[in-house]
């Protein structure tokens, strides 16, 4: 079905009538129960998730959902509905990679909650899966983010839904990386091992190779390391509804690909790293633009330099010099990430300097 816009001067027009009319709060919240009643369901039916066409479809409906929220949390609207929405509609903001935003409207909403709301589990559970999930990504503050997580863990563990705790168990790891709690990251990758099979789905199963294996080559242990990652990047075969893009964000094949290469090049297996790290960035180039520059940052940069490659590694660090700005990190991921980006292209710059000195 086709769809329509208002040219601006009319839209101006039509607001101004309504306000007129007395009819303003009146409409704008129908329009607010109106998108609450259209997403509702999908939370109730199915909380680990929508499928990728439904994520596209509500994608669409984006700028009504913000009319629709700023209404609801201002002081003449209702935060009810305002909540359930946001519930409704949190992982099409993770799915656009508005991660910054989906951080605010949740926790703005629980913000707002109380009692008296009657919010239901999945909903509950679907506002702090969102809020643990955006927390990771946009490195917030460490204690809450592994509150939030708790929480949401414990909801998810209530409604029995396997590829929820997952999903959370994949943040906890994120989060326990990001900061270098690399053994607590490889007891959490552990965990998602064990609750896996649970789901019936070989490459779910295989998705935890890579986080044993990561957690395994920062602990130092390189050859069981290699090992989970090569049987990942062998075996792994990303399901066709895009399912494991939503709940892990990022391009699990592509990223165990890059690990790979800088464990076989931390054992010397200089040319089989160079072509993984090769294979990860070709590959990656379709992929979505932050899995590339992990693949970039992580990969293909670090493996040129520790091989001596040094026009590579210019390449490279040219790339994600540019990728840092034009993929607007910032508005995406929030400042810690650029700021984080940022610091880790400085650094690279200055590795560089010194590898072409000597």
């Amino acid at each position: 079905m086709g769809r329509r816009r208002l040219l601006e001067t009319v839209r101006v027009y039509a607001l101004e009538k309504l306000v007129q009319s007395g009819e303003a709060q009146q409409t704008a919240r129908r329009h607010a129960e109106f998108y609450r009643d259209a997403f509702g369901p999908a939370v109730s039916g199915s909380p680990s998730h929508p499928s990728i066409e439904d994520l596209v479809r509500y994608g669409h409906e984006l700028d009504n959902v913000r009319a629709a929220l700023d209404w609801s949390f201002s002081p003449d609207g209702d935060a009810a509905i305002g909540v359930a929405l946001t519930a409704a509609f949190a992982p099409v903001w993770l799915h656009l990679s508005l991660i910054v935003e989906c951080r605010e409207r949740a926790e703005q909403t629980l913000d707002v909650l109380r009692p008296d709301f009657d919010l239901s589990a999945a909903f509950e559970q679907r506002l702090y899966m969102a809020l643990g999930v955006a927390f990771t990504l946009t490195l917030g503050p460490v204690g809450r983010t592994r509150a939030v997580i708790a929480k949401a863990r414990q909801l998810a563990e209530g409604i029995d839904d396997v590829e929820v705790q997952l999903r959370m168990i994949w943040a906890q790891w994120y989060m326990e990386t990001i900061v270098g709690e690399y053994r607590a990251a490889l007891i959490t990758a552990q965990e998602y091992t064990a609750l896996a099979p649970r789901t019936g789905d070989n490459a779910m199963v295989l998705a935890g190779d890579r986080f044993i294996g990561a957690a395994l080559f920062y602990v130092g242990g390189p050859r069981e390391a290699r090992d989970h990652l090569q049987r990942m990047v062998d075996r792994y075969v990303a399901p066709p509804d895009g399912h494991h893009t939503i709940l892990f964000h990022f391009d699990q094949r592509l990223i165990a690909r890059a690990q790979l290469a800088r464990v076989l090049c931390l054992q010397g297996y200089a040319e089989r790293a160079a072509e993984h790290a090769r294979l990860a960035f070709k590959e990656a180039q379709a992929s979505d633009g932050f899995t590339l520059c992990w693949v970039l940052q992580n990969g293909l940069y670090p493996v040129a330099l520790m091989t001596g490659d040094i026009r590579a590694a210019e390449e490279a660090l040219a790339i994600i010099t540019v990728m840092t700005s034009q993929y607007s990190l910032m508005r995406r991921f929030g400042r810690s990430s650029e700021v984080v980006w940022k610091e880790n292209c400085i650094s690279s710059a200055v590795s560089l300097k010194r590898a072409r000195r000597s």
